[in-house]
C-alpha cells in the first residue's frame, strides 16, 4: 500500500482479503484463512527485498487474530520468525 487509506486498508485486512502492499520501500503480503483443522490463521510475509515469513498468529477466531497483528509494532514485526501464538 502505497499513499492508501488506512480505513480501507484495515477494513481489507478484516475481511481475510489477501493484500500486497510496500511499506518503508518493501513489499509485503498477508492474509487470514481457516485451517484443515478450523483454526483461523493470519500471517504476513516480506516478499521483496527477499521472500520470508515474518509474523503468523493461529488458534485466535477472526477478530483477535487481526487486533494482535494491529497491536504488534512493525520493527517487532519485522525481527520475528516465530509465532506470536
Amino acid at each position: 500500500m502505497r499513499n492508501g487509506n488506512i480505513r480501507e486498508f484495515v477494513d481489507k485486512l478484516w475481511d481475510g482479503e489477501e493484500l500486497i502492499y510496500i511499506y518503508n520501500g518493501k513489499k509485503y503480503f498477508s492474509q487470514g484463512y481457516v485451517l484443515e483443522n478450523g483454526q483461523y490463521r493470519f500471517e504476513l510475509q516480506q516478499w521483496e527485498p527477499e521472500g520470508k515469513m515474518l509474523w503468523y498468529v493461529e488458534g485466535l477466531d477472526h477478530q483477535l487474530s487481526l487486533d494482535k497483528f494491529l497491536e504488534q509494532p512493525a520493527a517487532e514485526v519485522a525481527d520475528r520468525s516465530s509465532p506470536l501464538f
